[in-house]
């Protein structure tokens, strides 16, 4: 199954296993295809054979409740079964899992996938591999995938238990109080190794307190750290960049800066606006090495977001339908838009005082301005770019009502005296 769109479905009944909208049973080849803004749990993988999940990109989707955009639950029989998620991009998902896998006798091979911006009440990621008998020999492999920019409820990131093995992943700047906990016993062997990976530290004491495992909890497992990496692996996929501004100019100009990417082999930058819809835009600029560049031509609707590419980027394969085909081999990065991330339940301070709260939001988002003087009008944007909401400002404080929208993630706009400040927030 290939080249296919999912979007606006939404599954009412628990008709179907796992109330997924695509169930697989046996062998599969999942290749190049959107899954956008759909309301349910996506793919359910089940039974016997091998089983392909490749270059797809999984965005925008939300849920209700809990659910899933990968699901595996289940024991192999046959010698050779094995599932390959491999160069997918998992991004802006509300509310939906990006993988749980559950497990025995299957390999299960993890490498290239890049999963950004996704906010969570459960872990991010779940891998259990349930040995049977000692003859077993299966195995969950992560390999040069990047996890960034990602916001968790439960304060845990990944959930691992049992033989697997990471290596050479990127594992940095998300939101929660650990990026790793080991739930295998205190006598499972071998230990979970956690060496070779970039987690956006520079010390193993500062990976230790990322990690919850034996030594907080005697029930749990013994992670081993070694050498970790201190920038991102020449073979991962580009890294979004980070804390990404728009200041608006006027005369349609507008002015972004970023910060400089970590990885050696960078070779430039992006800038993407206009109408963002099936993971494209309109526009595009190249600012080379430049962290900063003035555009033309932006209105105040558009989105904007900034992308980092390596050394094998090539101008000719951006376009295959669904994205460019750089992003999905990782020469370049997934978009990274304005504010990409706020800081937990916490207010957003910003150098104006302006005040953003709760984030992530349930039923209403309060802001709060200085001055009634600072701005005179507020604007609600979704993702694509359109107009939710646009009121007058007649008050230091503005409640915004999020009951009846789906989850997902969400832009305010503020204009006035003070000029235009964009944040992001999220509704869950």
């Amino acid at each position: 199954m290939d080249n296919n769109e999912f979007s606006y479905n939404h599954i009412t009944e628990y008709i179907l296993l796992n109330n997924s909208i695509i169930n697989f049973f046996s062998d599969v080849k999942f290749i190049n295809n959107l899954c956008h803004h759909n309301n349910s749990s996506l793919i359910n993988l089940s039974g016997y054979g091998v089983k392909m999940i490749r270059l797809n990109v999984l965005t925008d989707n939300s849920s209700d409740e809990t659910g899933y955009i990968i699901y595996l639950q289940g024991v192999s029989g046959n010698t050779g079964d094995s599932l390959f998620i491999e160069n997918n991009i998992i991004t802006n998902n509300s509310m939906l899992q990006p993988l749980y896998l559950e497990t025995g006798l299957m390999e299960i091979y993890l490498s290239s996938n890049t999963i950004t911006n996704n906010t969570v009440e459960s872990e991010l990621i779940t891998a259990i591999n349930r040995y049977l008998w000692e003859e077993d020999t299966s195995n969950i492999i992560f390999t040069d995938n990047i996890v960034k920019d990602n916001y968790t409820e439960s304060g845990v990131l990944i959930n691992l238990s049992g033989v697997l093995e990471l290596n050479e992943n990127s594992i940095c700047e998300n939101v929660c109080t650990y990026f790793l906990k080991n739930s295998s016993s205190p006598t499972s062997m071998p230990y979970i190794d956690v060496s070779s990976n970039y987690w956006g530290v520079e010390t193993v004491e500062e990976l230790s307190e990322l990690i919850y495992d034996f030594f907080d909890d005697a029930n749990l497992g013994i992670t081993q750290l070694g050498d970790i990496l201190l920038a991102p692996a020449p073979t991962n996929p580009v890294l979004p960049p980070s804390n990404v501004t728009v200041t608006i100019l006027g005369n349609n100009r507008a002015s972004i800066s970023w910060d400089p990417n970590p990885e050696e082999d960078i070779a430039g930058y992006n800038v993407y606006w206009g109408n963002f819809s099936a993971y494209q835009f309109d526009h595009l600029t190249n600012a080379g090495l430049n962290t900063t560049i003035i555009i033309e031509g932006v209105d105040l609707a558009d989105s904007i977001a900034v992308t980092a590419y390596d050394s094998e980027y090539d101008p000719g394969n951006r376009d295959n339908g669904w994205v460019n085909t750089n992003m999905l081999l990782g020469h370049e990065s997934t978009y990274s838009f304005e504010l990409q991330f706020p800081v937990g339940n916490q207010i957003i301070p910003t150098e104006t005082p302006i005040r953003i709260y709760p984030v992530p939001a349930s039923q209403q988002v309060i802001v709060n301005i200085g001055s009634v003087n600072d701005f005179a009008e507020l604007s609600l944007l979704n993702t694509q770019g359109k107009t939710i909401l646009n009121q007058k400002i007649s008050s230091v404080q503005t409640e915004i009502d999020l009951s009846r929208l789906p989850s997902g993630i969400y832009f305010i706009k503020l204009n006035g005296n003070k000029g235009i400040s964009t944040k992001k927030i999220f509704k869950i």
